[in-house]
């Protein structure tokens, strides 16, 4: 058995953090929804790279991409990320990505596949304290193409960490044209999230608790 840990939106493009603040979100609707739930805002950095948090949403700005994260399963980070492209139409964007990350225990995995180094396991290598060994691989899904990235982390307990990232490039040069397709393309935050169980079941066998 899989837990969902946490699902990320994220939009690459140069994004303005002296425009994208806690402020901002707050005032221009972003996070309207949300409003009933809590009042606060909180912000934790203010630089070139600007990190700040919104209720249950972790906010990510810099000069090369905008992220929303969160580990409130309930809460579609696609749809706060295209709010804002819709804000922000005249923001160049080069490509949009959905990102899930899963963590299980070992006895959770219950013999599970788990990456190796050749035809070694990972307990193969304990007398030269390996902390971990990673396996990736690449998926075409839909119009997406999903990296996922299985970890056995030796260190923490035999944890096994899983991410999951479906990206879809922008293709569209016009600003606006961009700013439509990247908008529809954070539309497959839900369904991206449902293939990612499908997948992960394919693959390791496993199923996903949310």
């Amino acid at each position: 058995m899989i837990r969902l840990a946490s699902t990320k939106a994220i939009a690459w493009g140069p994004f303005n953090p002296h425009i994208i603040t806690p402020g901002w979100v707050r005032d221009i609707g972003i996070i309207d929804d949300l409003q009933d739930r809590a009042a606060s805002v909180t912000e934790e950095d203010e630089s070139e790279s600007l990190s700040f948090s919104t209720l249950d949403l972790d906010w990510q700005v810099d000069g090369k991409s905008l992220s929303v994260e969160t580990e409130n399963h309930a809460l579609d980070c696609g749809v706060y990320l295209a709010r804002v492209i819709q804000e922000l139409p005249h923001t160049p964007l080069w490509a949009v990505a959905h990102e899930f990350s899963y963590t299980a225990t070992k006895e959770d995995w219950a013999g599970g596949p788990l990456p190796q180094i050749g035809n070694k396991v990972p307990s193969a290598f304990d007398q030269i304290e390996i902390e971990s060994v990673r396996w990736a691989g690449l998926f075409n899904r839909g119009n997406a193409r999903a990296e996922l990235m299985i970890e056995a982390d030796l260190k923490r307990e035999q944890m096994i960490g899983i991410h999951l990232g479906y990206h879809r490039r922008i293709r569209e040069t016009k600003f606006k044209e961009a700013a439509k397709a990247g908008s529809d393309a954070t539309k497959h935050f839900l369904r991206d999230l449902c293939d990612a169980d499908e997948l992960l079941k394919i693959v390791f066998g496993q199923e996903v608790k949310r």
